[in-house]
């Protein structure tokens, strides 16, 4: 496939096929679930900072991180563990720009997930 990415996103292709013991079709379902659940964690962490709710936005960060712990990179892994943090301290600032690392990250990472999700080719 001539427009597949780089895999330099981080995403361990070996370990993702190993958790699903070489299962692709397993593989390709798990992420393209994950997939469809990033937009709306994402828009529950955004709605949560503009409202200053923490509590909300510590669980929308702890669901992703939880949900999608395999097919993140360490560095989006760490912003949601900052993010938890933050909203701990209820520092919306802090929060927002954290939350503009995330979405830069996951929209890094975004097409080689599609890739993972459409195309067994990709994986391994």
């Amino acid at each position: 496939m001539t427009d597949q990415p780089a895999k330099n996103t981080g995403l361990d292709h070996t370990r993702l096929l190993a958790l699903v013991d070489g299962d692709i079709d397993l593989l390709r379902s798990i992420t393209r679930l994950f997939l469809n659940s990033c937009p709306a964690l994402l828009s529950d962490m955004l709605n949560a900072i503009d409202a200053n709710d923490g509590k909300a936005l510590k669980r929308a960060a702890h669901t992703l991180k939880g949900s999608g712990g395999h097919f993140l990179t360490d560095s989006a892994r760490q912003i949601l563990v900052d993010l938890e943090a933050v909203a701990e301290e209820n520092n919306s600032k802090k929060a927002s720009s954290l939350m503009s690392d995330l979405t830069n990250e996951m929209e890094r990472i975004e097409p080689e997930l599609k890739l993972i999700a459409d195309d067994e080719s990709t994986v391994g």
